[in-house]
């Protein structure tokens, strides 16, 4: 008896131990890296971090994270500073207070600071749009996966351009994006509730192409993010390893807490099993 009992217990533990090997893990934000202010040439603080930014760099699409700070202790002790940022520097997330409509009340829209765990947290759907030369995402690229957008999805999309991030390639108007009509068409089916997601993430400079924002009101931005509180994640790094990976996905992103907020740079985890 005891022994079948140890053995039972030897089966349960290899079994658990092969579904946490199954588990797999990717960082999917792109790295914010830190200069000293008070270095004569800025140097990068870990060496092997890729896309820097520098101050003299035409292109950046935002300004360097700088870092004021120096050891209290002549040659040893606690080396601590000050950062300087954009708070939607590398990947972030877009809090729904970031985009204001002419006629309403920013305080009354939340904060990156207000987000909860279930909106940082939740199963992921992969479009990958990078066989095709429009690599623009419209509502026929929705419509075979409106079945998967349930449970507070997140909606991730590879356009195949974290390869070319903070280039001219990368900040292009002409960069993909989504379609005015795919951020209408979503916003009718969330209010049908015929889908429920609870954001949006991509590896590009920003979810909408150029031309929506020639009306921003009807932008993903506009009518998702601040009307339908469905955030957004910006600037992912690279998504080709997820294309190969099969089975379920979940999202984990980690922002700042930054109560008011507008966004904030994320480490961005995708568990795949």
């Amino acid at each position: 008896m005891i022994r079948n009992l140890f053995v039972m217990l030897i089966l349960i533990l290899m079994a658990h131990q092969q579904k946490l090997n199954a588990q797999r893990y990717y960082d999917v934000g792109l790295p914010m890296v830190a200069f000293y202010a008070d270095s004569t040439s800025l140097k990068k603080t870990t060496p092997d971090l890729t896309n820097p930014f520098s101050n003299t760099d035409s292109i950046a699409l935002f300004d360097p994270v700088t870092y004021s700070g120096s050891l209290n202790n002549g040659s040893h002790g606690f080396l601590r500073g000050n950062l300087f940022f954009d708070d939607h520097t590398g990947a972030h997330v877009d809090a729904p207070n970031h985009f204001v409509h002419k006629n309403s009340d920013q305080i009354n829209q939340l904060s990156v600071g207000e987000l909860t765990v279930d909106q940082l947290t939740g199963p992921m759907v992969f479009l990958d749009m990078t066989s095709r030369e429009n690599r623009n995402v419209y509502p026929s690229d929705i419509q075979h996966i409106v079945n998967q957008l349930q449970n507070g999805a997140w909606l991730i999309v590879n356009f195949g351009l974290a390869q070319d991030y903070n280039t001219k390639t990368y900040s292009s108007k002409d960069s993909p994006g989504f379609a005015q009509e795919t951020c209408q068409y979503l916003a009718d089916l969330i209010d049908n509730k015929a889908i429920n997601i609870t954001g949006i993430g991509s590896d590009n400079r920003s979810l909408d192409i150029a031309s929506n924002f020639k009306n921003p009101e009807t932008s993903c931005h506009g009518i998702l993010l601040a009307k339908r509180n469905i955030l957004i994640i910006e600037n992912m790094a690279s998504l080709s390893e997820i294309a190969q990976e099969k089975g379920n996905f979940e999202l984990i992103v980690a922002p700042l807490k930054i109560i008011g907020g507008s966004g904030s740079p994320a480490r961005v985890f995708i568990r795949c099993e």
